[in-house]
């Protein structure tokens, strides 16, 4: 046979091959790791992840048409995850301040970061927890404000139905966490706002989308974020708090 020809002929086979180990490589899952803090996410009866942030993943899969693979672990343990490649995508509410996470990508939401005091006590500012010790999940201090002024002591816990009980017997003076999940606990411990003294705002912290630094291509960024830009507009996370808010 023609040297010629024979290579035209594998050259034309490996052009073949690779748009279909191209196809193959984009059509395995991506690796997301979810925050196990409801509303957000968590785990149901079943064992099955559930929560406002796992639904929008979904619609967020859908919406790419990128296949997401959903695992649901405690913050610190999501975090270095995505550090370490072990997980290729992240969401949670921006609020590692001082942490080695890489920049978010995009926005999915808004969430109201709040801070909560103990039966009884009456803070209006920042300045009044000076001297105060505040608790704040483990990892997720939310706020420079909070996370840089020494005079503020500070009590990490794993949990907001460990940090909210801990409250409630006065083993610290205030709690600065999520407003729609001290909320949701509240609830789930059958208890209320009012049970506490009146929160205030600390501020407004963005949901956001996160990607490992061994996942990122020009290509996958360019579809996350088209994505993540049309379920904000939509106001999808919304949506989806709405399935485990009243």
């Amino acid at each position: 046979m023609n040297p010629s020809r024979v290579r035209r002929q594998l050259l034309r086979l490996g052009l073949a091959v690779i748009p279909s180990l191209a196809g193959a490589a984009t059509s395995k899952p991506l690796r997301m790791t979810v925050v196990d803090i409801m509303p957000w996410s968590g785990l149901d009866a079943t064992g099955q992840p559930c929560g406002a942030i796992v639904d929008l993943v979904r619609r967020l899969s859908q919406s790419s048409g990128i296949r997401i693979d959903i695992t649901v672990v405690p913050y610190g343990r999501a975090a270095r995850m995505l550090i370490e490649n072990d997980a290729d995508l992240m969401v949670a509410v921006n609020g590692a301040h001082g942490t080695i996470l890489p920049p978010p990508i995009a926005e999915l939401g808004q969430e109201d970061i709040v801070l909560l005091g103990a039966p009884g006590s009456r803070y209006a500012r920042m300045a009044d927890l000076r001297q105060k010790t505040v608790g704040y999940l483990r990892g997720a201090t939310f706020v420079p404000a909070f996370a840089d002024d020494p005079a503020i002591r500070k009590y990490a816990f794993d949990s907001y139905q460990q940090g909210i009980r801990m409250l409630s017997i006065h083993r610290f003076d205030a709690l600065i966490g999520s407003g729609r999940t001290i909320d949701y606990t509240l609830r789930h411990l059958g208890m209320t706002t009012q049970d506490m003294a009146k929160p205030f705002l600390v501020s407004h912290n963005a949901i956001v989308l996160y990607i490992s630094s061994g996942a990122q291509t020009p290509g996958l960024l360019a579809r996350l974020k088209t994505a993540c830009h049309h379920l904000r507009r939509q106001r999808a996370l919304e949506a989806c708090l709405r399935h485990y808010l009243p």
